[in-house]
């Protein structure tokens, strides 16, 4: 994780994600800004059986950014369905 500062002296930080292509949904966390909570939650476990069970994990509408390295433009991804983890 990397910060910067802008004229506001706001703190800008910068993450990096990830993604799981075995995953039948999508899971955001902190780097993620929340649009909407959609007032459901949901049981969400892992591929394994020994994996712990996570439980009232809400679903949510949000947003990340992504900047594209080749363009040098950032896109923003909106997941209209989400677990906030």
């Amino acid at each position: 994780m990397t910060s910067d500062k802008d004229d506001n002296e706001n703190e800008i930080l910068f993450f990096e994600s990830e993604l799981d292509s075995h995953a039948n949904t999508c899971g955001v966390n902190d780097v993620a800004r929340i649009l909407e909570y959609s007032g459901q939650v949901v049981k969400v476990s892992g591929f394994a059986n020994n994996m712990e069970v996570l439980q009232d994990i809400p679903i949510v509408k949000a947003a990340l950014a992504f900047d594209d390295p080749e363009t040098n433009e950032t896109l923003i991804v909106i997941l209209n369905v989400s677990h906030v983890l």
